[in-house]
Parts: structure tokens; C-alpha cells; sequence
């Protein structure tokens, strides 16, 4: 299967497909979750976009990162928090 197709089954382009290929882009959860339905990879892209998120991450930021990935409130007032510091 090459690019265009395996896009076309995942409802993107090909080039998207290219991009996050050759690391120019970030996949994200919801392109991970359609590739591993479209190739039958029981979830591993999905594993491996965590894996990828996290290492993007300076450590300071990816330990909160984890935290709040499973707590929506939690996520919420990080970025609340990070908002007065910017305004």
C-alpha cells in the first residue's frame, strides 16, 4: 500500500500521509487510531504516538503532560494556569 492509498482509506491525503512518514509532521491520536484500524496493528501506532508526544516534550512539561492526559480537569487548570502566565 503506498501513501495515497493507505490515505485514502484513512480519509487524508497521501502528502499528510508523506509528512508524518518523514517526521515533518506530528500524527495525531485520531490519524494514529485510523492507521491502526486500516493496517490491523491492534493499537500500535496509537502506542507509538504517545511514545512520540512525550519525547517532543521538554521533561518539566512531559511529566505534567502525562499527568493531565488522564484527568480532563486536571488538563483544564494547566491550561488555565499556562494562559496567565502568556496574557
Amino acid at each position: 500500500m503506498n501513501q495515497a492509498q493507505l490515505g485514502s482509506c484513512i480519509f487524508v491525503t497521501g502528502s499528510l500521509v508523506g509528512q508524518i512518514e518523514t517526521a515533518k509532521k506530528v500524527p495525531t491520536r485520531d490519524f494514529s487510531e485510523r492507521v491502526d484500524a486500516a493496517l490491523g496493528t491492534d493499537g500500535m501506532f496509537s502506542r507509538l504516538v504517545g511514545l512520540v508526544l512525550h519525547s517532543q516534550l521538554p521533561h518539566w512539561l512531559s511529566v505534567g503532560a502525562a499527568r493531565v492526559h488522564h484527568h480532563p480537569a486536571a488538563f483544564a487548570a494547566f491550561v488555565a494556569a499556562a494562559a496567565v502566565g502568556r496574557l
